[in-house]
């Protein structure tokens, strides 16, 4: 399922247009230590903890998106995805600000900015709830911290 809204996630990015003024296109920065939120045999999410940014009720955090075997979205083949998102703490909602799709060779393919409208965060879905605890209410999850983002992909 979660790679399902990935791919999605991924086509719907690849076809957009660059957008506004106030967000930037740049990519994603992924600063470590990396923080494991879900993790199989064919895909990990990795909270890039060093990109953690909080002024009152509003936080943002970039994840990480590892995938075992390429994927394809709109031709492209890709193995990465890091996403920039906003949280607002005090209403539990979320959205996704910027992008950067990867190759497997984990150059960079695309970015861009994706200017959602805020949902309300699903903390069923694939490391929601650990990412919002975590950015929101700095509630770091149990597990492997690794501080280099080469290493974690090599692991993987």
């Amino acid at each position: 399922m979660r790679l399902s809204i990935l791919a999605a996630l991924v086509a719907s990015a690849l076809t957009a247009e660059a957008a506004t003024a106030q967000t930037s296109t740049a990519e994603p920065s992924v600063t470590g230590p990396y923080i494991l939120i879900n993790g199989s045999a064919t895909s990990a999410g990795w909270i890039a903890s060093g990109t953690r940014i909080r002024h009152g009720d509003l936080a943002r955090i970039t994840t990480v998106t590892i995938l075992t075997h390429p994927r394809t979205a709109e031709g492209v083949a890709f193995g990465r995805t890091d996403i920039r998102t906003e949280y607002n703490c005090a209403t539990g909602q979320r959205r996704n600000l910027v992008y950067a799709v990867r190759g497997m060779d984990n150059g960079l393919l695309k970015t861009g900015v994706l200017n959602e409208a805020w949902s309300t965060v699903d903390r069923t879905q694939f490391g929601a709830a650990l990412t919002f605890d975590y950015v929101c209410h700095d509630r770091v999850p149990s597990g492997p911290q690794p501080a280099d983002l080469e290493s974690v992909i090599r692991d993987h």
